[in-house]
């Protein structure tokens, strides 16, 4: 903290960090409260010395210096790092959405459009009556009471002014989103769907190494979900602790083929992701029930229908593929038919163009290693969210009755 040219000399660093670490470990996120503890806290009145800090200068501590903070957490991970305690040997990763601080309601690039031509009009018609009253005192011989006029429209037009700036920069904002909308509030946020409602937040994703169960890199991200996540994970603890773990293990969030090619290519790094067991409801008629001819270029249902190729290749989500389908009179004659598919024109199995490295890498992941190293993923990471959000008060009694089962 920056000693001022007037008043009492600031609070040294590193008392104001330990007082923040101080309230993150014992669930004290507010300023005020934190005022409060260090006034009558015999622990915390020991830690940092005696002071007294009051909640403003603390909120500031943690807004002002929140880059400083980060460069600290990365000099610590890699203090960890070089000792031995981080070593990248196995590592899990895993996302969780955070909350942000603003409310639910985003403007479209449409609405943030509409309102800001209602601005401009607004603003030429204050423009107008400026004009007005300047002719006005011309004619009054500089009344003073069209002089005041003058002055509080010229500040009303100011206020409008600065308003459409930050209008025209959510609409730029809004403009690079895939929804083109924003939240006003918060326009870095994006929406996340919750298990109740859907919110403004954001994800956060962390590696953790599984020797002594730290935090080997975190990063806020703006995805909705962790499918395009692993990647940019890993380049970013290879960035900041020049680690590329020998095995990664994720849950079935992070089952990007394509991304896990890239992964598998480079060589040094083992992605192990639970495979996404597919249409569980369909009643032992998922895709994976379906065996696949290879020197016929077909399918073959359960019960032994044949599905042929139809028609050329497609490109589905970045990859390319082909569809195979049953005739449609026989699937709708089959027993299984209410079981196997709703659509009129029977069946279809999509049969992408690196389907066979998918299968590869599904039978691969059912291997005794793969599964072994797949259920220690839990152990590894899931902690890391639950034990603070115990600490923070948060969650509903069910979470509640986890943490206590965690210690």
């Amino acid at each position: 903290m920056q000693r001022g040219k007037t008043g009492r000399p600031a609070y040294h660093p590193m008392y104001m960090l330990k007082l923040f670490v101080y309230g993150y470990m014992n669930r004290i996120a507010s300023s005020r409260r934190l005022e409060t503890e260090c006034k009558r806290n015999i622990e915390l009145n020991w830690l940092i010395n005696s002071l007294s800090p009051d909640f403003k200068t603390i909120a500031d501590f943690r807004k002002d210096n929140a880059d400083a903070i980060k460069e600290l957490s990365l000099k610590f991970r890699f203090m960890l790092s070089n000792r031995g305690l981080i070593t990248g040997e196995l590592m899990a990763i895993d996302g969780t959405k955070l909350k942000a601080n603003a409310g639910a309601k985003e403007l479209s690039f449409d609405e943030l459009t509409a309102n800001l031509e209602d601005l401009a009009g607004e603003i030429e018609r204050y423009f107008g009556l400026l004009q007005h009253n300047d002719l006005k005192d011309e004619l009054d011989d500089l009344n003073t009471n069209g002089l005041n006029n003058a002055e509080l429209i010229a500040a009303k037009i100011k206020e409008l002014q600065a308003k459409q700036e930050r209008l025209q920069e959510l609409q730029s904002q809004a403009s690079q989103t895939n929804r083109k909308k924003v939240n006003p509030t918060d326009p870095d946020s994006r929406m996340m769907s919750g298990r109740k409602e859907s919110f403004s937040g954001y994800n956060l994703q962390i590696i953790v190494d599984a020797l002594f169960k730290l935090i080997a890199t975190a990063n806020v991200r703006q995805a909705a979900n962790d499918l395009q996540e692993m990647i940019p994970a890993l380049d970013d603890l290879k960035e900041s602790l020049d680690i590329e773990p020998q095995i990664i293990v994720a849950d079935n969030g992070y089952d990007n083929v394509a991304a896990l090619q890239t992964i598998e290519s480079e060589g040094k790094t083992e992605a192990l992701v639970m495979v996404k067991e597919e249409g569980a409801s369909n009643n032992g008629f998922n895709k994976w029930a379906f065996k696949y001819d290879k020197e016929n270029d077909c399918y073959y249902c359960p019960i032994g229908q044949k599905l042929q190729l139809r028609g050329g290749i497609q490109q589905r989500k970045g990859r390319f593929a082909y569809v195979h389908q049953c005739k449609r009179s026989v699937c709708n004659a089959g027993a299984h038919r209410s079981k196997c598919s709703r659509s009129k024109d029977g069946r279809s199995i999509t049969r992408y163009t690196d389907e066979s490295w998918v299968e590869s890498y599904r039978e691969k992941m059912h291997r005794p290693r793969e599964k072994a190293l797949l259920r220690r993923r839990k152990a590894i990471v899931e902690h890391i969210f639950g034990v603070p959000k115990c600490w923070m008060g948060k969650g509903s009694k069910r979470h509640g009755t986890r943490c206590r089962m965690l210690w």
